[in-house]
């Protein structure tokens, strides 16, 4: 039911309420140029210049038409039926989910992604860690300075940094990529030019200084397996040895062909990733882990390969590539993807920060008349007693907010507190009052969503009246049509010169769900004709079948001389379903049709009539006026 309802939806297009001039007016009702246009280039995408003018004038007629029905549905107050559907509502809460973020900036911050991503860029860090915040500070402006005045980013890195890994890499943290850095960190490190260096950055943890030592083409992600021997201990000169030894040999007798995830069975240490034949959990990125290790996968060429042995601070790794996963370069065609990339980062935070404010703007809460130490108290109270303190100024019944004419209690509010069932004292009680009017902002807005987008609103209008031109064309024509089987006779008999049959034959229509079955079946049917239910009937449903009449032309355009006996070709289509035709008997001549062969026909035709019917009826009670000018101007556009 759904899906045919959504026809007429796809069918017309969506109705938009905009200010501009009049194009036509049916009674007392209205629709402007922009509004029609609207409709008209969604249903007319491929349109030329040439032929745009005609097809307006086309697509006009078939506009007044769907209007006239849906204001005919609306006199007969079907809007109350069509509200109750479940698919309406069903429809309601899909939609309803983009207008519930902030899409737009959820987009820019998509689109950024996916620039970003493209690119990899070789960034060096020091970080001074806070210890005592004023000394931090201090030593990022010396450092910073130092650097104004030329002096080395690396000797500064190994001097003042707090890296753990900055003795080994002097402040180098190989090639980063977008998501690879807290968001605000990404952007610092982005609008650096080549070679530059950023100011001291704050962070709860400490400052940071980044510097921009180089770019290439993003490498995309690999999907990787290692062999991993791990060494306790770093200092230890035998261990090491020992371990680089059984690493070399390792890899001598995989060159010789052994199976990497026998070794790595074996062998490797790594026990978690042993248990997928040494395959790590997630694709690796070129910023994921040190670049020793990551630049030795990347190097590899081609999936299968397998590097020397690599050592890191864990170990010696033999690293083998799986499949090679490249960068999506285009944002066109792949919103979805990077919008969801978006929604599943941190930086999502940055959206709902912006619609949390949208919230707030529009729909106005204001704070009811209240003692706010005493709201902390009787919610202490009730927290830790369960019980409900006596207080002239708060009870459960006060008022905390209002959106609108709606009034926001105590009891809502303490409700809310014990979903989030905080520490229980008055100061983390006041932490919670402003996620509190968000929380309760975004409920309001929810409820009145179509008040407040007016392009949730048009969405779900346009849906709503392709429901409705449903329900009135199955009142007014469908059912009445297919039911008056007196009104369908007469029809018949007055037309009975219409309904002729052509040459025709008696044809069984074979389908078949794989070419063996077909040809089987062919042979079959032309041994056994008569038997063709049981033939397909024993197939386990991989033989559909069917015998009616049918005219030559429609089973055989080019060949009019169709005999008895006669079988088709076996012939597929895009969905890999094979058919053929078998011809039990030829009628060459045309024929009249009797009514139970034309009634398919001749419901076609008398819903048509009662359709011109009604829409005649509609006009005369609903006058249209078109104001020629406005159409006259959009032709010309």
């Amino acid at each position: 039911m759904m899906k045919m309802r959504c026809f007429f939806l796809l069918a017309f297009g969506c109705i938009q309420q905009l200010n501009a001039q009049i194009l036509f007016q049916y009674g007392t009702h209205s629709v402007t140029e922009k509004e029609f246009m609207y409709a008209f280039t969604k249903n007319n995408a491929n349109i030329t210049p040439k032929n745009k003018a005609a097809a307006i004038q086309s697509y006009l007629d078939l506009y007044i038409k769907f209007k006239l029905k849906v204001q005919d549905a609306l006199d007969m107050g079907l809007e109350k039926v069509v509200a109750l559907h479940d698919d309406v509502q069903q429809f309601r809460k899909q939609i309803e989910v983009p207008y519930l973020s902030d899409q737009l900036e959820i987009e820019r911050l998509a689109k950024e992604l996916c620039s970003r991503s493209q690119i990899e860029l070789k960034v060096s860090h020091i970080f001074i860690p806070i210890d005592d915040k004023s000394n931090a500070k201090n030593k990022a402006d010396e450092v910073y300075n130092r650097l104004l005045k030329g002096e080395d980013f690396s000797n500064l890195a190994v001097a003042f940094s707090s890296d753990p890994a900055v003795q080994m890499n002097k402040g180098d943290l190989g090639y980063i990529t977008a998501l690879n850095l807290p968001y605000v960190m990404e952007n610092i490190v982005y609008n650096l030019p080549l070679n530059g260096f950023s100011l001291p950055f704050a962070s709860t943890m400490g400052f940071h200084i980044f510097k921009k030592t180089g770019y290439r083409s993003a490498k995309g992600n690999l999907r990787i397996a290692q062999i991993l021997l791990s060494i306790n201990n770093q200092n230890d000169t035998v261990e090491t040895l020992v371990v680089k030894n059984l690493a070399d040999s390792l890899y001598r007798v995989l060159k010789k062909g052994a199976s990497f995830v026998s070794l790595v069975n074996q062998f490797s240490t790594d026990k978690s990733s042993a248990a997928r034949g040494g395959e790590l959990e997630r694709p690796v990125a070129s910023a994921d882990f040190d670049p020793v290790f990551t630049d030795a996968a990347f190097a590899l060429q081609k999936d299968g390969d397998f590097s020397t042995p690599i050592k890191t601070s864990f170990g010696y790794h033999i690293i083998k590539r799986v499949e090679h996963l490249p960068v999506i370069a285009s944002y066109a065609g792949n919103e979805i993807f990077w919008k969801q990339k978006v929604e599943a980062s941190p930086r999502m935070a940055l959206a709902q920060k912006a619609f949390d404010q949208h919230l707030l703007a529009v729909t106005k809460p204001q704070i009811g008349q209240f003692d706010a130490p005493a709201l902390w108290n009787y919610t202490d109270t009730f927290m830790k007693t369960n019980k409900k303190i006596q207080s002239t100024s708060v009870n459960d019944t006060t008022t905390l907010l209002l959106f609108g004419k709606e009034k926001i209690t105590t009891n809502e509010w303490l409700n809310y507190v014990i979903g989030i069932n905080p520490t229980k004292n008055t100061t983390e009680y006041q932490k919670l009052w402003e996620p509190f009017i968000k929380n309760k902002a975004f409920a309001y807005y929810r409820k009145y969503l179509e008040t407040f987008d007016e392009n949730y609103r048009l969405q779900l209008k346009e849906f709503m009246e392709g429901n409705l031109l449903f329900e009135v064309m199955e009142k007014r024509i469908w059912t009445r049509a297919s039911s008056d089987s007196l009104g369908l006779r007469q029809f018949f008999n007055q037309h009975r010169s219409k309904y002729i049959w052509e040459p025709s034959a008696d044809v069984l229509m074979v389908s078949a769900s794989d070419s063996l079955t077909a040809v089987k079946a062919r042979n079959d049917v032309v041994a056994f004709p008569e038997k063709w239910r049981t033939i397909v009937s024993i197939s386990d449903g991989n033989l559909l079948a069917d015998s009616n009449r049918v005219q030559w032309r429609e089973i055989s355009p080019n060949d009019k001389k169709m005999q008895p006996k006669q079988v088709t070709k076996i012939v597929s289509n895009l969905d890999q379903v094979f058919t053929f035709n078998y011809i039990f008997n030829t009628y060459p001549n045309s024929s009249p049709m009797q009514f139970e062969a034309a009634k398919g026909l001749v419901i076609n035709d008398y819903q048509a009539v009662l359709e011109a019917n009604w829409i005649t009826t509609l006009r005369k009670k609903y006058p249209i006026h078109v104001n020629k000018n406005v159409l006259l101007k959009l032709c010309r556009q």
